[in-house]
């Protein structure tokens, strides 16, 4: 073995002596070995479904410890890899280089840094290969229909199965229902369970020009919708007596139109995200019953949950219930309910009432009823309590196992991460960089003198921030013109200026150039944003302005960045070798 390592040696000082010298091939090959182990972690690490039960289980490697291992492994791997490195130097010995040599080197290091820092990625790759394999997309499909088909009978929370929350028959999906006690009009139909109150209306709506808008949100209407170009007021009209219409006005479940758990990922459908051009603004609180969102489904969900229990058929409940439970059994729900039981709580064939609540939850030792603070509490909180049963199934372990297999199964690591790894193995590549091209005395004196210009900066910054300037872009500007005079004394006084100064300055130029292009893009956005507010309010959309550094992202700006800083460094070897010709003296 030792034979061949010292064939390899001898191979690479006469062929490739950079990459000789910068042990690439030996570090590559140990964070490739070590990069396949974090794959078999990760790989291996869902033996237990109940681990996917718990939330965000995408980020176990930052939650099971496994960063800290990771994190320890990384360096005592660069240790070993620098104590190899610094026995040779012969950029600084004025060895005769090839013209791209330094800049290789550069890279090299770059490399380096990245492969043995990036292991986040290899283990969550292996999390995800995993969960393919175990929970491919049509099995999951499969589940979720089964759960949302179950989740009729859940019987968890009896505000789910009030008459607020029922969309069919038609024109139900089109009203609004106002359950505040303050709002009902007594002398309007409405109807009331446990002393709660329940008026239906029709909504009659306003739209205005979004420019002509006085931005008044509480001037009596249920809620306003915001477009990009216009704002639609909508306002209680009429009342309607729905009673015809509904089965019963007690909590029924006729009247559940809750999706348990709505795909994200795997769907045609768009993913929901806050877009600032179709704004909902409610008015006093947050109506559930008409959340124009997701009113569609809603009406879907009541629909179909209506049909099936019009039908009267026990068998079809039944099996519903089942395959619940065998659904359970496989991702290991934890529940303490069987099947007749279940059917006894749900099957009431004349107007499938709720008379009995199961619990998402085991019961806790230190429960107590209701009762005993009667006075604080509503005859509604009160008589939900009084049929709670001690029956339960953990439906929310459930929701979450969908919601991990999903966004495992559906994440593009290498997208989502890499720009972090990126960045963090080029800054380190950079301080590498200028040690190896100035010395460690030069980078010690760099440092510090950074450190000391960036207070002084901070300094100038709070003295003109206590005279009204604009804060914002006076310490952007501070920093900018610091960086234009570092990065100028190494191009324009080369040969002015002593030496060992110069390479103060070049360690600077060579760590500091990403802020600079950073800087350019804040300014000119900051910019375009403070134009646009003087035109529009904090709430201006992507369609009102333009503001660069939102319009690419911040993700592509770090690309972008990142791309013009290894660029820089590359036309900057011309200087550093310029710089080191210099004599001492």
């Amino acid at each position: 073995m030792k034979k061949i390592i010292q064939k390899i040696n001898t191979f690479l000082i006469e062929k490739y002596p950079v990459f000789w010298n910068t042990k690439i091939v030996w570090f590559a090959g140990i964070s490739l070995l070590l990069h396949l182990l974090f794959f078999i972690a990760g790989y291996v690490i869902i033996t237990d479904v109940t681990l996917l039960q718990k939330r965000s289980a995408i980020d176990t490697f930052l939650t099971n410890g496994t960063v800290f291992f990771a994190i320890i492994v990384s360096i005592l791997q660069i240790i070993i890899w620098l104590i190899f490195l610094f026995k040779n130097n012969g950029f600084k010995e004025f060895y005769p280089t090839k013209k791209f040599s330094l800049f290789l080197q550069f890279i090299l290091y770059f490399f380096c840094f990245f492969i043995s820092t990036s292991y986040y990625i290899s283990y969550t790759w292996g999390l995800k290969a995993s969960v393919l394999e175990k929970y491919p997309k049509e099995v999951l499909l499969e589940d979720v229909e089964t759960a949302n088909k179950a989740a009729l009978f859940f019987s968890h929370e009896l505000k789910d199965y009030t008459i607020n929350n029922i969309y069919y028959p038609h024109p139900l999906d089109s009203l609004f229902c106002e359950t505040r006690p303050e709002l009902i009009d007594e002398s309007q139909p409405n109807l009331a369970f446990k002393k709660k109150s329940y008026q239906f209306y029709k909504l009659k709506k306003v739209e205005t020009l979004l420019k002509d808008n006085n931005q008044n949100y509480n001037d009596g209407q249920v809620f306003v919708k915001q477009t990009d170009s216009s704002v639609i007021k909508f306002f209680k009209d009429t009342v309607v007596a729905v009673l015809p219409l509904i089965k019963t006005s007690k909590p029924s479940y006729f009247n559940f139109s809750k999706t348990f758990y709505e795909l994200k990922y795997f769907t045609d459908k768009p993913i929901k995200e806050y877009n600032p051009n179709n704004r909902i603004f409610y008015n006093e609180y947050d109506n559930e019953f008409y959340d124009n969102d997701n009113s569609k489904e809603r009406f879907e969900t009541n629909k179909n949950g209506y049909l099936l229990l019009e039908k009267k058929n026990s068998k079809l409940v039944e099996r519903n219930l089942q395959n619940f439970l065998q659904l359970a059994e496989k991702y290991k729900i934890n529940n303490n309910i069987s099947l007749q039981q279940w059917m006894d709580i749900v099957y009431h064939p004349d107007l499938f009432e709720v008379t009995a609540l199961i619990r998402d939850a085991p019961k806790l030792n230190n429960d107590y009823n209701f009762d005993i603070e009667i006075d604080n509490s509503s005859e509604f909180n009160i008589y939900e309590n009084e049929i709670r049963t001690d029956y339960f199934i953990e439906t929310d372990k459930l929701n979450n196992v969908f919601s991990n297999i999903e966004a495992i199964s559906s994440t593009n690591i290498f997208i989502d991460a890499i720009v972090f790894f990126l960045w963090i193995g080029f800054l380190l590549a950079s301080v590498l960089f200028a040690f190896r091209v100035t010395g460690l005395k030069t980078l010690l004196f760099a440092i510090i003198l950074g450190g000391v210009l960036t207070t002084l900066a901070a300094l100038i910054t709070v003295i003109f921030d206590f005279v009204g300037s604009n804060f914002e872009l006076l310490i952007q500007y501070t920093f900018l013109v610091m960086l234009l005079i570092i990065f100028a004394i190494p191009i324009f006084l080369l040969k002015k200026v002593r030496k060992s100064i110069q390479g103060v300055f070049v360690a600077l130029t060579i760590t500091n150039f990403a802020s600079f292009i950073f800087l350019i893009i804040s300014i000119i956005s900051t910019y375009q944003r403070n134009k646009c507010l003087e035109t529009h309010d904090y709430s201006y959309t992507s369609n009102d302005c333009f503001v660069l550094i939102e319009y690419l992202g911040y993700k592509n700006v770090g690309y972008i960045i990142l791309l013009l800083a290894v660029v820089f460094i590359f036309m900057y070897t011309t200087i550093i070798k310029r710089w080191r010709a210099l004599p001492e003296s």
